[in-house]
């Protein structure tokens, strides 16, 4: 196990968490851009699927309190439908391809965050879609979060209810799609090994986030956030783009 991998793992796992605290979302969209440029791609989304687990673990139990939990089983079960195929997704697609569709994907999702993109529609159907866009991601990428953000700004959802929804669901998601993983047999030992070497660079990440989230504008730090992420998948993109023609 390299030194440099390792080093990834500690200081990204460290940001995301911080930044999951005070955003309730965005680890796997922190994480995933950087660590590829270190792992391979299964192991990158496997590693970020086990950290994001620990970070979510920690999310949720502070938001229990402001949880919509039909909004959340409505998106779990589109969720669980669209996770087959993202598992699909990761197993038959060739590493170079799937590192440079994981980076594209960065971009476009952290782009659409920024520009404020919304999902405006309502009901049953637009929450099985959404959750179902998400499972996809969450076994593919592991970035789930994007279309539920999108979601529930949408829908005009109180800070607090927000919060309570996605740490939630994002938990509840990162559990089924560990499992898929587990039963697929994709958790690899060093994959399992890096995950728990970062496990104290979440919860030390979790408690400065908590320890910001009343100190700053959290509307600020996710723009800081975006541009870190737009930063470290354009950098992604391009070594992907360099392995590919070399």
């Amino acid at each position: 196990m390299a030194a440099d991998a390792v080093t990834v793992v500690i200081l990204v796992a460290l940001l995301a968490s911080m930044a999951q605290s005070v955003t309730a979302f965005g680890f796997a969209l922190i994480s995933v851009p950087a660590m590829v440029l270190v792992l391979d791609v299964k192991d990158t989304v496997v590693v970020v699927s086990l950290l994001a687990l620990y970070s979510e673990v920690l999310l949720a139990y502070r938001v229990r309190d402001h949880v919509r939990w039909p909004t959340v089983g409505t998106l779990m079960v589109g969720s669980w439908l669209g996770m087959p195929l993202g598992l699909l997704v990761l197993l038959r697609v060739p590493e170079d391809s799937l590192r440079l569709v994981v980076g594209l994907a960065v971009v476009v999702l952290a782009g659409a965050l920024a520009a404020g993109l919304r999902i405006t529609a309502r009901g049953l159907r637009t929450e099985l879609a959404v959750g179902a866009m998400s499972g996809v991601l969450a076994t593919s990428t592991s970035m789930s979060g994007p279309p539920v953000v999108s979601y529930l700004v949408g829908r005009g959802d109180h800070r607090d209810e927000f919060r309570g929804v996605m740490g939630v669901y994002l938990l509840t998601g990162s559990i089924a799609t560990v499992a898929i993983f587990a039963i697929a047999g994709v958790i690899t030992r060093d994959a399992l090994l890096l995950s728990l070497i970062g496990l104290p660079a979440v919860v030390a990440g979790n408690v400065v986030g908590t320890w910001l989230v009343s100190r700053i504008d959290a509307a600020l730090f996710r723009r800081i956030v975006i541009a870190l992420l737009l930063a470290t998948a354009l950098a992604g993109v391009g070594f992907s783009i360099q392995r590919i023609v070399s």
